[in-house]
C-alpha cells in the first residue's frame, strides 16, 4: 500500500476509534474534569513526570489500538471477500 494510502487508512482508523471510544462524551468530559483536579493537588515538577508518563502509556495504548483495529479492518475484507 502507497504511503498515502497508509496516512489515509491510519487517519481513518483514528477518527473511528474515537468515535468508539467517546460514544458517551458527558461520561468522558466528568472524568477528564476528575483527573485534571487531581493532578491540580500536584507539585508543579510531580504534575509534569506523571503527565509524561501518562502521554506514554496513552501513546503505546493507542498504537496498540491502531494495530488491532487495522487487523480487524484487513480480517473484514478478508472475510467479505471470501463471502462475496
Amino acid at each position: 500500500m502507497k504511503d498515502s494510502g497508509r496516512d489515509f487508512l491510519e487517519e481513518v482508523m483514528i477518527d473511528r476509534i474515537d468515535q468508539i471510544l467517546r460514544k458517551d462524551r458527558k461520561d468522558t468530559d466528568d472524568f477528564y474534569e476528575e483527573q485534571e483536579k487531581i493532578l491540580n493537588t500536584l507539585e508543579a515538577e510531580t504534575r509534569v513526570k506523571l503527565e509524561e508518563f501518562a502521554c506514554n502509556i496513552l501513546l503505546m495504548h493507542a498504537q496498540e489500538l491502531q494495530a488491532v483495529y487495522k487487523e480487524a479492518f484487513f480480517d473484514g475484507l478478508r472475510l467479505g471477500h471470501k463471502v462475496f
